[in-house]
Order: C-alpha cells, then sequence, then structure tokens
C-alpha cells in the first residue's frame, strides 16, 4: 500500500472515531435532557398564583422547575417532594435545595432523606393496593422514618388491613407487636359489641386494657 493510501486511511479511521464519538456524546445529551426536563417547556402558572395551586401544577406536570416559581423556600421544598412522590423517583428528593438562612450548606439533607421516605411509603403503598397481603409478605427489608427503623413488610400489611377492611390482615404482622397491635387497635369500635373479642386478640396488657375498657359501659 502507497504511504498517500496509508495516510488517507489513517484520517479516515480517526474522523470516524471522532464521529462516533460525537454521536455518543450526543446521545448522553440527549438522555441527560429528557431524564431532566430540559428543553421542554416549563408548563405556564397565572400571576399570582399561591404555592398551593402552583405545587398541584408542578405535581400534575411532574415536573419540579415549576417548584422554583414558589417563593418561599419550605412551600418549595414541599413541592419538590410531591412531585417527587408523584413520580415514585427518590432520585427526584435531590433537587430539593436548602434555605439561605436555615441550611448554610445549600443542601437540606433531612428534608431530601424524609423526601426519599415518601416516595418508598409511596411503593409500599401501591404494592398493598394492587397485590394484597399476599404481595406484601413478599417485601422485605427496613424503611427509616424519623429515626426509627420499621419493616416495610409490616408497613404494607397495615396499609393493605386498611385497604380491605379487615383485622386478619393485622395478624399476618409478624416480629413487631407493637404495630400489631395498633392495626388490631384500629378496628375497635365500642359501638360494635363483637369487637370485645378483638381486644384479647392485643399482646400488649396495657393496650389491652384501654381497649377493654370501652366496652365496660
Amino acid at each position: 500500500m502507497k504511504q498517500s493510501e496509508t495516510g488517507d486511511c489513517m484520517k479516515n479511521g480517526m474522523w470516524s472515531k471522532i464521529v462516533w464519538a460525537a454521536l455518543g456524546i450526543a446521545a448522553l445529551l440527549l438522555v441527560a435532557g429528557c431524564s431532566t426536563g430540559a428543553g421542554q417547556k416549563v408548563p405556564e402558572v397565572r400571576e399570582g398564583a399561591d404555592f398551593s395551586e402552583i405545587t398541584e401544577i408542578a405535581v400534575k406536570a411532574k415536573d419540579t422547575r415549576v417548584c422554583d416559581k414558589i417563593e418561599n423556600c419550605l412551600f418549595a421544598k414541599a413541592c419538590v417532594s410531591e412531585v417527587a412522590v408523584e413520580k415514585r423517583d427518590a432520585a427526584t428528593c435531590g433537587r430539593i435545595k436548602g434555605c439561605e438562612i436555615l441550611d448554610e450548606s445549600g443542601v437540606d439533607e433531612f428534608a431530601q432523606e424524609s423526601c426519599r421516605s415518601d416516595v418508598e411509603l409511596a411503593k409500599i403503598g401501591d404494592v398493598s393496593l394492587k397485590g394484597g397481603p399476599e404481595a406484601c409478605l413478599k417485601i422485605s427489608g427496613t424503611l427509616e422514618r424519623y429515626g426509627n427503623e420499621i419493616q416495610k413488610r409490616t408497613v404494607c400489611l397495615m396499609r393493605s388491613a386498611a385497604n380491605t377492611s379487615d383485622y386478619r390482615v393485622c395478624e399476618m404482622i409478624e416480629g413487631d407487636v407493637e404495630s400489631r397491635d395498633m392495626c388490631l387497635f384500629g378496628y375497635i369500635d365500642e359501638k360494635n359489641p363483637e369487637n370485645r373479642e378483638l381486644c384479647n386478640k392485643i399482646a400488649d396488657e396495657q393496650t389491652k386494657g384501654i381497649c377493654l375498657s370501652q366496652f365496660s359501659g
């Protein structure tokens, strides 16, 4: 092969790599734009709209950029959190900003963590609603809420018990006597004498006593 031909091949190969690299970068930018909403028009908000109206628009559009139109920092945080829950996307919680006065770092880690917890609760609620208690039993792991840990399965079963209005679902809760008792206690109706029997299913003696006292009159 002649030297000129060799040079042409090298040039062609180099340009080919450059073209493919450019296409790759363009694809990455496109994906990034789609994930952040870049390039999409921010939904309009009427002049004078209050934070609740703006939040409603943001949630409906699933667009946290609308929340930026809320002047009150605390309400803006709540707006982003509601959008994250609606999207069932914990990553969106990272868009919660810190208030200048309250959060010198510019990041409100507590609000972000609470937001992620709310998203997880929403996902668990979906499981309990769509799959019932059987689906709840397949859930593993724990959920931290305000410094307290609780089994995701327990939360799901409590939600399922409320959805089905069936106290027997409460009895499926294992390893968390307090949550099981709370779940059962929620079904107590002092106007229904038959509910007295539910009191006897409560493990904690103090809670059971409070339960039975409602039927003593």
